[in-house]
């Protein structure tokens, strides 16, 4: 007893709660001076609250009754502060048998229980949050939290003593055989996590795998921390599936652009090709014209020359007729000569009646070559914009491939 008072605190009470005896020690930790306490009740330690409670005075009837109690209590300093007793009351018998005095012997844990609440309330918050569930260090599932059995659509009972294999697919497994080995040897672990939930669907799981070590540095236990990032994993893989697709149709509009433009610049190289033989038709058929013009003159003056001749052999028939019997030779000459101008004159007619066919078909030609220059020049007037446009649609492209890149770089 002597060695409880020299380094415990302690107080005694009697059966009804009066304080009849404390040390130094107690006092020193409810920092009250022993006549302040000495003949109080117990309750100036304790809440408002718990001191009007039901379990307050079943607390003191139990004690009364003989049955002690141990555990870690609130209490209240003299100046209203709480601190956390870890103590044990104990009923002391008299010799008939009967609890004469309690004895009550304790420690201030008010700074280890505080930071365990601290701990206990950041876990708490976790536990609400997130999905959490606890192996052994060989994956033996110990407990897993309403959250996580929701997110992966088991019951408690259903996966506890399990291994964690039966949330996974073969290929992880194939992939990670050392997974337990690792985590075992204290090895954090986080990353997302495909999964497999009761009915075989796929989840992913944002998740931390977290080793609790003990003092030796050896593993006990695993926890891990998840949130389920299914929604956000399956439009990422949508993107990436658009991005794939947007890659592979911009590609190919970029190819098919480029052909196109190379089409189009031969078109181009064609039409230029068109206007220059245009323009030598033009000149052909220019200088075709001129000839026309010179053979009509030369034409004019056969006929001119046809009828000169027709007048000297109409002359010369006369003056044979004139002769008589010695003019007869003659005029057979000048009948020959006569009929020489007639022919010429049809001639020239029918050679004037070719050259206007071909003034005509001359004419047509010109009409028709400045219709082909006229389209010519519309169809090269386009081709210039389709190739503008072509170029766009080749930049278009070219950005769309970026983006997709940039998009894939973000992932």
């Amino acid at each position: 007893m002597a060695a409880i008072e020299s380094s415990i605190p302690k107080i005694e009470f009697t059966p009804d709660g009066i304080i009849a005896d404390v040390n130094d020690h107690f006092l020193s930790a409810v920092g009250y001076q022993a006549d302040e306490v000495l003949g109080a009740h117990h309750r100036i330690f304790c809440d408002a609250d718990y001191i009007e409670s039901r379990a307050y005075r079943e607390f003191w009837k139990q004690l009364r009754s003989g049955q002690s109690h141990k555990g870690t209590f609130p209490r209240v300093t003299a100046n209203g502060d709480r601190i956390w007793l870890d103590a044990t009351y104990f009923p002391i018998l008299d010799d008939q048998g009967r609890v004469s005095r309690i004895m009550k012997i304790a420690s201030d844990v008010t700074e280890e229980h505080e930071l365990l609440m601290d701990q206990q309330a950041v876990f708490d918050a976790i536990n609400r949050s997130m999905a959490v569930i606890e192996f052994l260090p060989d994956g033996t599932i110990l407990q897993a939290n309403d959250n996580f059995l929701n997110v992966i659509g088991y019951r408690a009972q259903d996966v506890e003593g399990r291994h964690h294999r039966i949330f996974c697919f073969d290929a992880f497994y194939e992939q990670n055989p050392d997974f337990w080995e690792r985590l075992g040897n204290g090895e954090f672990m986080t990353g997302q996590f495909e999964r497999r939930r009761a009915d075989g669907s796929k989840v992913w799981l944002e998740a931390s795998y977290n080793p609790v070590l003990d003092e030796a540095g050896n593993t006990l236990k695993v926890v891990k921390f998840a949130s389920d990032i299914t929604a956000y994993m399956e439009q990422s893989l949508r993107t990436q599936e658009a991005a794939s697709v947007a890659s592979s149709t911009a590609s190919e509009t970029a190819d098919i652009a480029r052909r196109a433009g190379e089409s189009l610049n031969q078109s181009l190289e064609t039409s230029t090709q068109i206007d220059d033989g245009v323009a030598r038709v033009r000149s052909v058929v220019e200088q075709l014209n001129q000839k026309t013009e010179s053979i009509e003159e030369m034409v004019t003056t056969i006929s001119g020359v046809a009828e000169q001749t027709k007048m000297l052999a109409l002359n010369a028939a006369v003056e044979a007729a004139r002769a008589g019997e010695h003019g007869r030779g003659f005029g057979v000459v000048a009948e020959e000569v006569r009929k020489l101008a007639f022919n010429s004159r049809e001639a020239s007619r029918d050679i004037s009646g070719v050259i206007n066919a071909i003034v005509e078909l001359s004419s047509d030609v010109e009409n028709q070559i400045d219709r082909v220059g006229t389209v010519a020049t519309e169809g090269r007037s386009q081709m210039n914009d389709a190739v503008a446009i072509v170029d766009d649609i080749r930049s278009g492209a070219q950005r769309v491939l970026d983006a997709v890149e940039g998009i894939n770089r973000g992932q």
